[in-house]
């Protein structure tokens, strides 16, 4: 799962890069990111909707990107539909993030989030969390799911 992670989000982070703030008029102006896309490679009929609880301590204006993974630790980048615009790229604010996620195949999975500082040039997320609940999904089903994360290693100076 770590390489196929690393493969995935070391390509996304030169795209998502923030160059955010965490001043109040930042905050005041920002949005919760929506993110609209795919597994990477895959072909399945289910689409899941939900909305995301951040865990603490994750700046506004940090890149992020989802992910969704299986209990045998395979895991597939979430790409979203509107990648190549920059003005669609996604920034957190806040804890909430919104996400629909189209052609899943059936089965269990958990998701994850990936996230970068703003500013920042890591080639490896320096944010990594997980949702605390597994969900299952059929062919063909629409399900909603709000996840909520907690932290997969926690940050220095995170809670």
């Amino acid at each position: 799962m770590a390489e196929i992670r690393s493969s995935f989000c070391v390509g996304f982070a030169a795209l998502l890069l923030g160059c955010g703030s965490t001043d109040t008029e930042l905050a005041d102006a920002c949005e919760p990111p929506v993110i609209v896309g795919s597994p990477f490679s895959s072909a399945g009929t289910a689409t899941l909707e939900g909305t995301g609880t951040l865990p603490r301590g994750i700046p506004d204006g940090s890149s992020i990107s989802l992910l969704l993974s299986t209990d045998d630790g395979t895991g597939f980048g979430v790409l979203p539909d509107d990648i190549l615009d920059p003005d669609n790229w996604t920034y957190t604010c806040g804890r909430s993030v919104e996400y629909t996620v189209r052609s899943i195949e059936a089965g269990t999975y958990r998701l994850e989030f990936d996230s970068w500082a703003p500013g920042s040039d890591a080639k490896e997320p320096e944010y990594v969390g997980l949702s605390t609940e597994t969900f299952t999904i059929a062919d063909g089903q629409t399900l909603r799911f709000d996840a909520a994360f907690d932290w997969e290693v926690t940050p220095s100076g995170a809670e």
